[in-house]
């Protein structure tokens, strides 16, 4: 049933993907690991959710970001659009123009969106009903779907409170070090700081390092702090009080001590040693999920 619904997803003009939360504000940005492993590895969703505070903007997969509009090439890419009702109807922000291109292009458009009613600017039917549509089902249908391929590759996702397969990677890749299985997301925020193997840290080595000095630094306002706990529900079911705690909590951290999630540190981490030896232990040819597992255990050798 996996390979069937990936095969739907992928070879769709326009494949429609449900995230209902009850929210949109908040967590969409989850779906993106699953689209990017699966389709594409250019997205676009509103540059608001990108940022911190003072219009620096982070992601923490390496895909290619777009603003609404700015593909330009031809030859388009497959494409990954998360967006909800709120940024179709009430701002200029349509993603209409996008889906007429994707309709006669030979590359793969996914779709996710926050109601089986939204209907796109100027058209007169739920996106879902047109007839180029491909109607794939929800978040939850493809998450129940990567967990199959998980565990036929031999792994458990093991975070009870998250959708984002991109955090239960970095779970799994814990208890593959540590021998120590984590069941809820507040508890990998725990251990972040002290796993620079993890790929989750890069992101955050990114956020606190300094652009003309040596070493981390802590953000300096209360603002930009409450900036990274949005940034981090957007992309993780926390709640508001989770998301503010982890993000001072991470800031604590920095501010403690300058080489944490600072890069210039990581080789010398025992536990980034430790990765690499069960990294040669992995078969990049057994399955892709091996094959990113072992890439981001071994990113510093």
């Amino acid at each position: 049933m996996s390979e069937v619904l990936f095969r739907r997803l992928k070879s769709s003009d326009v494949a429609v993907v449900f995230d209902e939360v009850d929210n949109s504000r908040w967590w969409m940005l989850r779906s993106i690991p699953i689209i990017q492993y699966l389709v594409a590895d250019d997205f676009t969703y509103p540059t608001s959710w990108r940022q911190l505070d003072g219009g620096k903007q982070y992601e923490y997969l390496d895909f290619n970001y777009h603003v609404l509009g700015g593909i330009e090439s031809e030859d388009l890419p497959p494409l990954g659009i998360v967006t909800n009702i709120h940024y179709e109807k009430k701002t200029q922000y349509s993603i209409q123009s996008l889906i007429d291109r994707y309709t006669s292009a030979k590359a793969p458009l996914v779709v996710v969106i926050d109601d089986t009613e939204f209907t796109s600017e100027g058209r007169p039917r739920p996106l879902a009903q047109e007839q180029f549509a491909n109607r794939i089902g929800s978040l939850e249908d493809l998450f129940d779907a990567m967990e199959r391929q998980y565990e036929a590759a031999g792994f458990k996702l093991p975070l009870r409170d998250t959708r984002n397969i991109f955090i239960q990677d970095n779970a799994i890749l814990y208890e593959l070090v540590e021998g120590t299985r984590l069941n809820r997301t507040t508890e990998l925020f725990d251990i972040l700081v002290d796993s620079p193997y993890l790929p989750l840290y890069d992101v955050f080595a990114k956020m606190f390092s300094q652009e003309d000095e040596l070493g981390a630094a802590p953000l300096q306002s209360e603002k930009e702090v409450d900036g990274l706990g949005k940034w981090m529900r957007r992309r993780v079911e926390l709640s508001r009080s989770d998301g503010l705690e982890i993000a001072r909590q991470l800031n604590r951290a920095v501010a403690d001590d300058v080489s944490t999630f600072n890069l210039s540190f990581t080789k010398r981490n025992v536990s980034v040693a430790q990765a690499w030896n069960v990294a040669e232990d992995l078969d990049a040819n057994a399955s892709p999920v091996h094959d990113r597992f072992q890439t981001w255990l071994t990113r510093f050798q």
